[in-house]
């Protein structure tokens, strides 16, 4: 695209404005041989609102899609096993584990206050667990009934840009 300016400034791993500096994003699908979204929506955003120059230079096969590979059945598996433990005896099997749709075959059970006894034995378990790695780790004492908000996100390296 000789003579094309403002693509060419797009493009560029050096912000060509002031003050000039390395646009890490743009340096990281130069330098590499695959760029991927973590989720669908994400890949095609990637292609059609944040790289679509590049894709254009690069064609389509050098932009995909890759989870990260937690699924929600893994998730609950490692981080909830007293729940997954009371999914596959309400269920009566752990097929779930391979197909998360099974999962509504717990509608039928919904009312049952056996069932939500267990599931809410369960919870206050891991409320009691937290409440104890909180003390553990920084000394302070939480009650289990309190309400726990808690998000955990990993920052990406190229996130971390001032």
């Amino acid at each position: 695209w000789p003579g094309d300016w403002n693509r060419l400034a797009k493009m560029s791993i050096i912000e060509e404005s002031s003050p000039k500096m390395v646009r890490m994003a743009v340096l990281a699908v130069v330098g590499s041989h695959a760029v991927n979204g973590v989720a669908a929506i994400h890949s095609e955003l990637v292609k059609t609102n944040l790289f679509p120059e590049f894709v254009q230079f690069y064609g389509d096969k050098k932009f995909s899609n890759k989870t990260n590979g937690v699924t929600p059945r893994r998730w609950l598996l490692q981080c909830n096993p007293g729940l997954a433990a009371i999914i596959s005896k309400w269920l009566g099997s752990t097929q779930w584990v391979a197909n998360l749709g099974q999962l509504s075959g717990l509608k039928k059970f919904a009312d049952n206050p056996d069932l939500q006894k267990e599931f809410s034995d369960a919870k206050r378990e891991n409320k009691e667990r937290l409440a104890n790695l909180i003390y553990k780790m920084n000394g302070v004492k939480v009650r289990p009934d309190a309400l726990f908000d808690v998000q955990v996100k990993r920052i990406h390296e190229y996130k971390r840009q001032l």
